[in-house]
């Protein structure tokens, strides 16, 4: 099929594409990389999992990793995924990172352009390649380290050596430490790499995929499937909209790959009161510390009413951190403070989360800060004489307490709405059915080899997030295992 088979009608633009990935975030950009013909191979390096090493030892050399049988490569490995693929390439870019940080390994892979395996695809993204990464706020510290948001074949020193025009040299001895870098520079190397691999011709970015569907009927696009009528594939239609064009188009494709990640929306707490007074409750961090500052700025944190915290994460943490500045008294509800232990964050790279996590813990105490772990926000009430929040203990004790802001930070869902709607927005695909997808609770099922969803007709893929692989440095993984059955398909 050729990929440039197009019409253009008044208000749309259809076209064929073999793939269409809907998502242009690292997931979206490391599969595209991929699919133009950049394959990873062992480079003989000595692995710490001597029967890892072995493996890879007794696969034939010359051919890559997406010719390889993953299945045979992943067994017994354990890693910070479900994902066995997802665990065995974490294992080959980060060898040693998980038994100690500062013993950092160069990886085990070396990555080849092929132009003959470039797969026709493209990548449909709102925004600029990056994904959310330029929605956040820019001047934050990243919690991963920058090795651990790099994507297959640039580092990020070598980008950022790039930007200021040195040389950096890296050989097994000579590796610079673990460092975090602020979320602006990361949003830029993703935007740059698109660029520097040449991959801009894949993305079409600033553009909303509105609907996706499997093709019943092949005789709706004849034009555009005319050569493949007695083929037993099942095609997907796949609608959205340009931005910058101001038209809707339409892709026919083979394949459909969902990498929109999961923070499309905040997850809420559904408690009365909750949505009515949107001015002092928030479910954003980056706007709830602008109203913390604003409050500051007009002279208003000289109030004794405390602000309401909800939530165990990260996003919470940076939340205490904000108050702290201004010594504003906090209430902090929350189930768990397990989340943030010295085992997950070392204090050398982390010591402003391992502070948080002793105050949660109250090995610190501090007269402002009020924690109340396994307490249950169950109304939020205003009135002329001030704002009021309903609280219940563990032991079922109820109690009222005033508060000047709330910020509700429970997690983000993903928008699946351009489904079909036999998916229920994505309801019926996750491990445990006929609930939200969720990247923790409730990631979308894939068959482990494939990243094939397991509850859709063929030819539809997931990964990243909403798999389950909820940090950059898992979703290489993905990325290999979708290319490496789309290579086995071509050969049979």
């Amino acid at each position: 099929m050729k990929d440039s088979t197009k019409t253009i009608t008044n208000d749309r633009e259809i076209s064929y594409k073999e793939i269409v990935i809907i998502g242009n975030g690292p997931s979206g950009i490391t599969l595209s990389f991929i699919l133009s013909g950049n394959w990873c191979y062992y480079n003989g390096r000595i692995h710490p999992d001597d029967m890892l090493t072995a493996r890879l030892r007794s696969m034939p050399q010359e051919k890559s990793l997406i010719e390889q049988d993953l299945e045979f490569l992943s067994q017994g490995l354990e890693g910070r995924s479900r994902n066995p693929v997802a665990v065995l390439l974490d294992s080959l870019n980060h060898p040693f990172d998980d038994q100690d940080l500062q013993k950092r390994a160069p990886e085990l892979l070396a990555w080849k352009h092929h132009p003959q395996k470039y797969i026709d695809h493209v990548v449909v993204g709102k925004g600029n390649p990056g994904g959310c990464w330029h929605q956040l706020d820019e001047n934050v510290t990243t919690v991963s380290v920058s090795s651990w948001m790099e994507l297959p074949g640039l580092s990020f020193d070598k980008w950022e050596s790039k930007q200021c025009n040195m040389k950096v040299v890296c050989s097994c001895s000579d590796i610079r430490p673990p460092r975090r870098v602020k979320i602006k520079q990361v949003a830029k190397y993703y935007r740059d790499y698109v660029q520097l691999m040449k991959l801009s011709k894949n993305f079409k970015n600033f553009s909303y995929v509105t609907s996706i569907k499997p093709i019943k009927d092949k005789d709706m696009y004849e034009h555009i499937l005319s050569s493949c009528r007695n083929e037993d594939v099942q095609f997907w239609e796949v609608q959205g909209y340009d931005v910058v064009k101001k038209k809707c188009f339409t892709y026919v494709c083979r394949k459909v790959v969902l990498a929109t990640g999961t923070s499309d929306a905040h997850s809420n707490l559904n408690v009365p009161g909750e949505f009515t007074n949107t001015d002092w409750i928030f479910h954003d961090l980056k706007q709830f510390q602008n109203a913390v500052v604003e409050m500051k700025r007009n002279q208003r944190s000289a109030e004794t009413d405390p602000i309401l915290i909800v939530g165990s994460g990260l996003s919470a943490a940076d939340a205490i951190l904000k108050c702290s500045q201004f010594d504003h008294p906090i209430l902090h509800v929350f189930n768990s403070y397990k989340f943030l232990n010295e085992n997950n964050f070392p204090k050398n790279l982390y010591p402003e989360y391992n502070h948080i996590y002793k105050i949660m813990k109250k090995d610190i105490i501090i007269d402002t800060y009020k924690p109340l772990m396994r307490h249950v926000v169950k109304e939020i009430y205003s009135s002329i004489k001030g704002k009021r929040v309903q609280i219940v203990s563990p032991d079922g004790v109820v109690s009222w307490h005033k508060v000047s802001l709330i910020v509700i930070l429970v997690g983000y869902v993903p928008k699946l709405t351009f489904l079909p709607p036999e998916f229920d927005a994505g309801n019926t695909l996750g491990i445990h059915e006929n609930q939200p997808i969720d990247s923790i609770k409730n990631p979308i099922r894939i068959l482990p080899w494939s990243y094939e969803v397991a509850n859709s007709p063929p030819g539809l893929y997931a990964m990243g997030p909403l798999v389950g692989d909820n940090v950059v440095r898992l979703i290489h993984g993905g990325a290999v295992a979708i290319a490496n059955h789309l290579c086995k398909r071509r050969r049979k």
